[in-house]
Parts: C-alpha cells; sequence; structure tokens
C-alpha cells in the first residue's frame, strides 16, 4: 500500500498500530520514544469516519538531549503484535514518509 492511501476499515477489536521512528538527527533513536499517539486528536479513537484520519504523536527523550529532531517516520498496523515485532504489516502500512518536522 502506499503512503497517502487511506486506511482500511480495521476490525473493532482493534488492529494494532506501530508507529516507528526511523532516524532521529544524529543521535541514536533508541533512547527516543513516541508518546501521546493519537488519531483524530482521540487518544482511545473507536469508529474514525475520516478516509484519511489525522494521526499525531510527540516524541519523548529519556536522556533529556536537546536537539534532537524527527527526520522520518512509518506507520504499521497489523493483526497480531507478532507481525509487527517481524517488521511486517497485514493490514496497512505507510511506507517510510520523510519529515522536516
Amino acid at each position: 500500500m502506499k503512503s497517502g492511501d487511506s486506511l482500511p476499515q480495521l476490525p473493532a477489536h482493534g488492529a494494532l498500530l506501530q508507529l516507528a521512528i526511523l532516524k532521529i538527527g544524529t543521535s541514536c533513536a533508541l533512547a527516543v520514544v513516541p508518546v501521546d499517539l493519537r488519531c483524530e486528536y482521540l487518544s482511545e479513537p473507536l469508529g474514525v469516519d475520516a478516509a484519511v484520519p489525522r494521526l499525531s504523536w510527540k516524541l519523548a527523550d529519556a536522556d533529556a538531549v536537546r536537539g534532537q529532531k524527527q527526520t522520518a517516520w512509518q506507520i504499521r498496523a497489523a493483526s497480531r503484535l507478532e507481525l509487527l515485532e517481524e517488521g511486517r504489516a497485514d493490514l496497512w502500512g505507510s511506507g517510510v514518509v520523510q519529515s522536516p518536522q
């Protein structure tokens, strides 16, 4: 699936979504994690009726290193956690998206 494609209607039991921050500035990305994940401004969205829902997140840095920034991101949706752990998405995938923010 290509970036920009609309999300499929996900089952009510909840597809697992994974936000993978691919590259954070020039420092080690392991200390930076996405937090406050939201879909259409909701932290626990149910029944979102948007063909292209707005997704947002904040970055938290455990080491409090200044000047880090996100340069790319990728979102995956899978029916099972095991697929996400293998880096696979059977429901939807954004592909790698370069981001200046």
